[in-house]
């Protein structure tokens, strides 16, 4: 699977995948593709290197297991694809691991199995469990592609929190800047875990005048497809860090709660529970 951010000049974003899998891919490409754990399992058996990559694309068989095969599927096919694979995937990723295959070699534009395990298009079953098993495997989880996305990227594209969570405390590193398409794909329930982690406060624009950091088509795009996003970026773009942003929003939220019959000094510990500062 390959994916790109194509901008057009009225600030539309899109994600593409592109993909079939060449003929030049082996029998153990085709069974880890399937999800066939015996097909796998007899090609590594034989012989096969795990970490081989086909010629067209560069896809390994750890990619494609990890759900650059469910890009393959079609809409009328997705269904059953996902009710096939079982637990299916989750064994034939941890069968190539076990026989050596490279967790953080990547395709010819540079997608590493986690790219595509994170990624919002693989649909695929077990994905924090796979997750795990990769991380456990030790890959580069700052690793880029040709996009200058990480992981990290793709997990918050999807509002996968938990995931995003996984990727931070492995150490991925979200304070430098990736391409500008990130601003308009990143899901509004991940921003408050980036900006937390150090992502630079998008500055949507000068008092009054223009915006900075980001073209005129990335803010009106962002403001005319997610409202609400583009809202929480202004209000935390408001303040000089995410921290005094924060600082800020549960104040008034401590103030709100003094109604309850709790001890004002435990009050701000509420607030900080029950309202962190991405609440919308």
């Amino acid at each position: 699977m390959r994916r790109d951010l194509e901008g057009s000049v009225d600030g539309t974003f899109e994600v593409s995948c592109v993909v079939p899998l060449q003929a030049s891919a082996s029998a153990l490409h085709a069974a880890a593709d399937r999800c066939d754990l015996d097909g796998v399992e007899w090609a590594l058996a034989a012989g096969a290197d795990p970490s081989t990559r086909e010629a067209e694309h560069g896809l390994t068989p750890l990619c494609l297991a990890c759900g650059g095969a469910s890009a393959n599927c079609g809409a009328s096919e997705a269904s059953t694809c996902s009710s096939l694979e079982g637990d299916e995937r989750l064994a034939c990723v941890i069968a190539l691991l076990r026989a050596g295959a490279r967790p953080d070699r990547a395709t010819w534009d540079g997608f590493a199995p986690l790219h595509y395990a994170a990624s919002k298009d693989a649909g695929i079953c077990d994905q924090l469990r796979i997750i795990d098993e990769l991380l456990d495997a030790g890959p580069d989880v700052c690793q880029r592609n040709d996009a200058g996305w990480a992981p990290v990227h793709y997990a918050a594209e999807a509002g996968n929190l938990e995931l995003v969570r996984r990727f931070l405390r492995a150490g991925a590193d979200v304070k430098s800047r990736n391409p500008a398409g990130f601003l308009t794909e990143c899901h509004r329930r991940a921003w408050p875990a980036v900006l937390k982690a150090g992502y630079p406060i998008p500055r949507l624009r000068h008092p009054g005048t223009s915006p900075t950091h980001f073209s005129w088509d990335l803010v009106h795009y962002l403001r005319r497809t997610k409202p609400d996003t583009f809202l929480y970026l202004e209000r935390v773009g408001s303040h000089e860090s995410f921290a005094k942003y924060e600082a800020a929003h549960l104040t008034k939220f401590v103030k709100f709660l003094k109604f309850l019959p709790v001890p004002e000094a435990l009050l701000p510990t509420v607030a900080a529970f029950y309202a962190h500062a991405g609440s919308y």
